[in-house]
C-alpha cells in the first residue's frame, strides 16, 4: 500500500521535501508509518496524523492511497 505524506510545520523530515509517497505492507497502522520515517515512540507522541481534517490514533490503519499530513501542534495567546 502507498499513502502519500506532507510535512506541515517545524518537524524533522527524513528527506528535503515537504511531501513524500511512502510504501507500507497491506494494513499498517499509524504506528508503523511512524517506524518507518524513523520517529521514536517519545517523538511521535507530539505529532499529530491528519486524514481529511481528523486526528488519527497510533493504532488507527491506514487506507492505501490516501494523504496525510504530520504537524506539531501549536499554541499561542
Amino acid at each position: 500500500m502507498k499513502v502519500t505524506v506532507e510535512f506541515m510545520g517545524p518537524i524533522r523530515r527524513p528527506w528535503p521535501e515537504q511531501s513524500k509517497e511512502i510504501e507500507l505492507p497491506d494494513g499498517s497502522k499509524v504506528s508503523a508509518l511512524f517506524s518507518e520515517l524513523g520517529f521514536t515512540e517519545v517523538e511521535s507522541r507530539s505529532i499529530n496524523v491528519l486524514r481529511d481534517g481528523l486526528r488519527l490514533r497510533p493504532f488507527s490503519h491506514l487506507i492505501d492511497g490516501e494523504r496525510i499530513v504530520l504537524m506539531v501542534p501549536a499554541g499561542g495567546g
